[in-house]
């Protein structure tokens, strides 16, 4: 009787700990397929947007204008992969958010080096971290490229640690 609660016992707590294993890789999962929505939508968002800009291109004379906007970035720092996602996906849609007047404006009458002023100084919060930005690359033309290096600004982790120590007394 009791060799048989035990291996009952044991089975139970295989089952618990597979189950508890699995639940942990469908989580992951969970949230990969999470990340991966909000990066499409914001490429459906940006295709959206360019579309809207070569049409009314089409419509007008044939001029080169800024359909597009590309934002690559480098993190000076390193970061664990998924601070390093969230923080590609927040400082992409803040500086397309800021260069986002260009678009439609004719190429030939931009100045990129003004996007270097709109850029350079400025920071984004991402999960309790503050990203100095600076524009390293601008490439002018329908689709604009712009190269962004971004590095953790202030202390990175701040720890209060507090110790209870036994106080002598003198008798």
């Amino acid at each position: 009787m009791r060799r048989a609660l035990r291996i009952i016992s044991i089975l139970i707590l295989g089952a618990l700990l597979g189950a508890s294993a699995m639940s942990v890789h469908t989580s992951r999962q969970i949230e990969q397929l999470m990340y991966s929505v909000r990066v499409l939508n914001e490429e459906l968002a940006a295709a959206r947007q360019e579309t809207a800009e070569l049409r009314a291109n089409l419509t007008s004379e044939r001029r080169q204008v800024v359909t597009g906007i590309k934002v690559e970035i480098e993190f000076a720092d390193d970061l664990t992969a998924h601070q390093e996602k969230e923080a590609h996906l927040a400082v992409e849609k803040k500086v397309k958010e800021w260069l986002a007047p260009l678009y439609g404006q004719e190429v030939a009458t931009l100045n990129p080096r003004l996007v270097p002023r709109i850029i350079d100084g400025r920071e984004v919060e991402v999960e309790n971290l503050r990203f100095a930005l600076t524009t390293r690359i601008v490439f002018a033309g329908e689709e604009f490229l712009v190269l962004v290096d971004a590095e953790i600004k202030g202390d990175r982790h701040v720890l209060w640690i507090t110790a209870h120590l036994p106080t002598e007394t003198t008798g």
